[in-house]
């Protein structure tokens, strides 16, 4: 099992590919980028997969003063993880979207710049021809503050709207759902609103404690629904310096997700792009722990331990408006996993390595046990 792979499809049995990324700049107000794949796949047990070519990234962006806008398919990661967070990773592809943004922070004027230095980001992109309701919208944005050295917090809302043969919806209807704060009676979209923080204790060797909490299609009608069964919660803490030397970091982090987070009964196809998670692939009625140490023996070589334990339920529930109720027990999948990741530069050449073991039990919600393997190898040049 492998997460956060920028939508890549890994097959049981041997895969290769090459990619390549390019910059064109055309003037210090614009340039151009391009990500390139062509991948073979040598699956076991089956016919020979065709080679197929994929574009990871294409995307045109344009900047004055601390304005930047980009028109593509634009990588766009939000979150208090390295990978992203419960709004958007790198677990699916690029979505196709422009994103506003301002370049680096600024502070608002009068009393206003008590609030600290601000993120602005707001994004508008299509959920591709795959999706249940062809080219749904995806919207969304995120607003970050700091109003101290130490502290920062954000608040987020994106929604999926429109498409082929959805419910139809007004100018009105868009302000107010693209907001976060209109009222989910109008039934037009799924929307997911949420806030996280980090907080910093340079005191405690720099330790970083972070968290994110977000709702799915919230209501003020019942806080059960909204805090319990449409809800999902995280909190990480982050270590710089295990050791005097500075050369080991450490990482913990504690997700909670609930039933029908990233679920929705107009859009079935969740909150996905080709059937990947936007978010975290950990997926709706799971749990999980991680933790990961990072070790640095030098400025060439780099090594990470991962460990991960990961719990997903198949019950089946019935939604009585204001509450959700169990109807079924289900299988309950487990994971747990080893990872280790190696990264070796020479000169201008990057050679990363990953192995992983993955022992699961009740894999894909069918009564078995089995023990997975995950091996990749990664040569990086830059010129």
């Amino acid at each position: 099992m492998a997460f956060f792979k920028e939508g890549r499809d890994y097959v049981d049995g041997a895969q290769y590919n090459i990619s390549s990324r390019h910059w064109l700049e055309l003037s210090p107000y614009f340039n151009l980028s391009v990500a390139p794949r062509i991948q073979f796949e040598f699956p076991h047990n089956k016919p020979l997969d065709q080679d197929q070519f994929f574009v990871d990234e294409l995307q045109a962006t344009a900047q004055f003063k601390n304005v930047r806008l980009s028109v593509g398919r634009a990588p766009l990661v939000l979150g208090q993880s390295s990978y992203g967070g419960f709004i958007l990773s790198t677990n699916a592809r690029a979505v196709d979207q422009i994103i506003l943004s301002n370049d680096h922070p600024f502070r608002f004027p009068w009393i206003f710049k008590y609030l600290g230095d601000q993120k602005l980001v707001a994004y508008f992109g299509t959920l591709g021809p795959e999706y249940s309701f062809k080219n749904t919208l995806l919207s969304g944005y995120k607003w970050t503050l700091k109003p101290l050295n130490n502290w920062e917090m954000g608040l987020s809302n994106v929604m999926t709207i429109g498409g082929e043969g959805a419910p139809s919806f007004g100018a009105l209807d868009f302000i107010g759902d693209f907001a976060g704060f209109s009222g989910t009676s109008n039934s037009v979209s799924n929307r997911i609103l949420g806030f996280d923080t980090r907080v910093g204790i340079p005191k405690l060797n720099g330790l970083e404690i972070y968290a994110e909490a977000f709702w799915d299609d919230k209501t003020f009608k019942s806080l059960k629904r909204t805090l319990i069964d449409t809800s999902e919660y995280k909190l990480g803490f982050y270590l710089p310096t295990l050791t005097s030397n500075g050369r080991l970091s450490g990482r913990l982090e504690l997700k909670y997700v609930s039933e029908l987070f990233y679920r929705h009964s107009q859009f079935q196809s969740g909150y996905t792009l080709n059937n990947e998670i936007l978010g975290d692939p950990l997926g709706p009625d799971g749990k999980s722990v991680d933790v990961n140490f990072d070790y640095a023996w030098n400025n060439k070589a780099q090594s990470q331990l991962k460990l991960t334990y990961i719990t997903s339920d198949s019950n089946t529930y019935s939604n009585t408006g204001n509450s959700i109720n169990k109807t079924a027990d289900g299988l309950k999948e487990t994971h747990f996993m080893f990872g280790l990741n190696q990264k070796y530069q020479i000169k201008k050449i990057d050679l990363l390595g990953s192995v992983l073991v993955d022992y699961v039990t009740n894999k894909d919600f069918v009564a078995n046990k089995k023990l997975d393997y995950f091996l990749s190898t990664r040569v990086k040049y830059d010129f």
